[in-house]
């Protein structure tokens, strides 16, 4: 019986398991290079791959070249096909199974010396973050953290974030073991600013929250406006009653007005009619009994609900955005490096958009800064033929040609970006550079003094800006303006083509408030009360009149009996008197104790119950935001990651210290105005 020779993959992941047996950090690396080389030359058997031993594992940006291939001359006459570049993401996703079986044999040593090499790999290729390691050494932290290993999660924690620096939950997680184990208070907030710091350096992570603020703001809004009316609307609904009844003569009794009265008001909701409307016929009906402070705060609810239309657009358009990964992918080109795993998106976008050379032009800065100059050029000559006069485009393809030491080229093309756009001086700046790598000292003097004059500060800042340690400053790529790529980022969150901001206004809360302005400057009262001589209350009893029980004088807030007793100091009937004492008493009583039960539920309710309108709608709007973000605490449709990996429970601290202080200012303050 014959044995088979082993094949060339087989004879790879031989020695690949060869490999991983040798001692130090170059075993496993090899073993890794190893085991995909052998997976990708699998389907060209029999080929004979060699690897040069003089080689180094991992090659500079930009100077990765294929492995050369021989061909058996005994099993194939056709040239073989060059091998694939190893996937650099499996190959960093490796990290953490190698790190974890150096970590069982007990060579700690090993484990951090394979870190530091990833590590190492990473900055050198130019990558940004690796997020499969990362995830998992974080998922490995979290579950050590849970289970009071402590030490095991600080190590998995801190590794996380260094493979991912934006990852604000492994700073969280860090900040949870030294607050937990240490009980180090100033580390703990130490790590959390430091995870705060990270996502919001994140343009992507930025946008999240702009869509989860713009949400949890809106609602906060709408809810404490509507509460704030609600509880003018209550507090005046007495003289709406009193009105009723003087309409009809004095024929109906206090109770029966009362009750004919909620009934007008509960009407508008027997026919089903839209939250929206209700609140607008409510705000239209009681504006005349409604003071200065009030009517402003009626028609911010009413220019609320006017907006709520474009609102709701604009919050869909960011949550669509944030959670489309074409965005998000186009907003992270905003950072340093690149991520490998956004590369095929950002094709995918190129391709999709060939008309815009937005898409392009971002995708060559992307292959540039990989290392990729030969699809760094084509993606630059597709900005070009789009936009011939693309200055931007025309620098960054001058970089390429100067990294390719086609100087001519380069300069040609830094001439004409200058040319086209006076204010680029960057151009310049990187002609000079080009210049200096060719000891042409008068014509790169010439171009530093022109970019100068263009814009010093910039050139000031690039010039002053190198690392102190002799090394040769590189051409400096243009960039994408900010609101061309959050622009194009809102475009691709749309699934639809969005209605204009005009269609907008059309929504059934926006035509609401509309119609809510209007009839409050045409038909304030609906014509069932009268619009000047409306009904009052009197601040001292809480009795409701109007010009037909007494008239009105320089006290338009005081009834007649209040007036004569407690102002005007007029002799009067003990009995009357004595009644009137314990109105007063009876109404300054239930004032006291509403003001204070309204204030521990509702914070700022009691301030509208004495008077402080605004400052009593701002505690109650702040209120209801800090509810509406705990409500929608994991829950919102894209999440920035903010919670740690112990849970929630201290998490939440920053948004209940909040709700605290709103809670405190609210109870410890003067709820009624002066003078009252």
């Amino acid at each position: 019986m014959t044995v088979p020779a082993p094949s060339c993959a087989g004879r790879l992941l031989l020695a690949g398991r060869r490999a991983a047996a040798r001692p130090g950090v170059a075993g496993p690396l090899l073993a890794m290079l190893l085991s995909f080389a052998g997976s990708a030359v699998r389907a060209q058997e029999p080929e004979i791959i060699t690897l040069d031993p003089a080689r180094p594992l991992i090659q500079e940006p930009g100077t990765v070249k294929p492995q050369e291939v021989e061909v058996d001359p005994a099993t194939s006459a056709t040239p073989a096909t060059e091998a694939p570049v190893p996937d650099f993401r499996n190959l960093l996703a490796e990290v953490w199974f190698r790190h974890r079986a150096a970590l069982d044999r007990g060579s700690g040593e090993q484990a951090e010396q394979l870190l530091q090499a990833a590590l190492d790999f990473m900055r050198r290729e130019a990558i940004r973050a690796a997020p499969e390691v990362a995830t998992a050494f974080f998922a490995d932290g979290r579950r050590a953290l849970e289970e009071e290993h402590y030490a095991r999660a600080r190590a998995s924690l801190e590794t996380a974030a260094r493979f991912d620096p934006a990852l604000g939950a492994a700073h969280y997680g860090i900040g949870s073991v030294r607050l937990r184990a240490d009980r180090d208070l100033p580390g703990a907030v130490a790590a959390i600013l430091a995870g705060m710091r990270a996502q919001i350096s994140d343009p992507a992570t930025r946008f999240l929250l702009v869509a989860n603020s713009l949400l949890i703001a809106a609602l906060g809004v709408c809810v404490g406006a509507v509460l704030a009316f609600l509880i003018l609307g209550w507090q005046q609904a007495s003289a709406f009653f009193h009105d009723l009844q003087e309409m009809l003569s004095g024929r109906l009794s206090d109770h029966a007005a009362r009750l004919v009265g909620w009934t007008v008001l509960l009407l508008p909701c027997l026919f089903y009619l839209p939250w929206a409307w209700v609140l607008a016929i409510w705000g239209v009906l009681l504006a005349p009994y409604l003071r200065r402070r009030a009517r402003v705060l009626v028609i911010g609810l009413l220019s609320v609900m006017v907006l709520a239309g474009p609102a709701g657009r604009v919050i869909r358009t960011c949550f669509a955005a944030a959670a489309d990964p074409g965005a998000r992918a186009l907003v992270n080109t905003r950072l340093e490096g690149h991520d490998p795993a956004q590369v095929e998106i950002l094709r995918t976008l190129a391709g999709a958009h060939e008309d815009d050379p937005l898409f392009a032009f971002v995708l060559g800065g992307v292959e540039s800064a990989a290392g990729r100059l030969d699809e760094a050029t084509q993606a630059y000559q597709r900005v070009l033929e789009i936009d011939p006069r693309h200055a931007r485009a025309m620098v960054n393809l001058g970089n390429v040609h100067a990294l390719r030491q086609e100087h001519n080229l380069a300069q040609n093309l830094y001439k004409q970006a200058a040319k086209i756009d006076p204010g680029l001086a960057l151009a310049l700046y990187n002609s000079h550079l080009d210049y200096l790598g060719n000891f042409e000292m008068e014509a790169a003097d010439t171009a530093l003094e022109e970019a100068r004059r263009r814009d010093g500060a910039l050139i000031a800042a690039l010039v002053g800006g190198g690392s102190g340690k002799g090394e040769r400053p590189v051409p400096r790529d243009c960039r994408a303006l900010l609101h061309e790529i959050y622009g194009r980022a809102f475009r691709l969150g749309q699934a639809s083509p969005a209605p204009g901001w005009t269609r907008t206004f059309l929504a059934p809360s926006s035509l609401a408030g509309v119609a809510g302005l209007v009839g409050l400057v045409l038909l304030p009262g609906l014509g069932l009360v009268p619009r000047q001589s409306s009904a009052r209350r009197c601040h001292r009893c809480g009795r409701p009149f109007c010009r037909r029980c007494q008239s009105v004088g320089k006290h338009p807030d005081v009834c007649s009996q209040c007036l004569h007793l407690f102002i005007l100091r007029d002799g009067v009937a003990p009995e009357t008197k004595q009644r009137k004492l314990q109105d007063v008493a009876r109404h300054a009583r239930r004032l006291w104790i509403g003001e204070r039960l309204v204030s521990l539920v509702l914070p700022g309710g009691g301030h509208l119950l004495g008077g402080r309108v605004l400052s009593g709608a701002l505690l109650i709007t702040a209120w209801c935001t800090v509810w509406v973000s705990l409500a929608l605490w994991g829950r919102l449709l894209v999440m920035a990651g903010w919670l740690p990996p112990a849970g929630a429970s201290w998490a939440v601290l920053p948004v209940a210290l909040v709700g605290g202080i709103v809670w405190l200012s609210a109870n410890l303050t003067a709820r009624m105005r002066h003078g009252d």
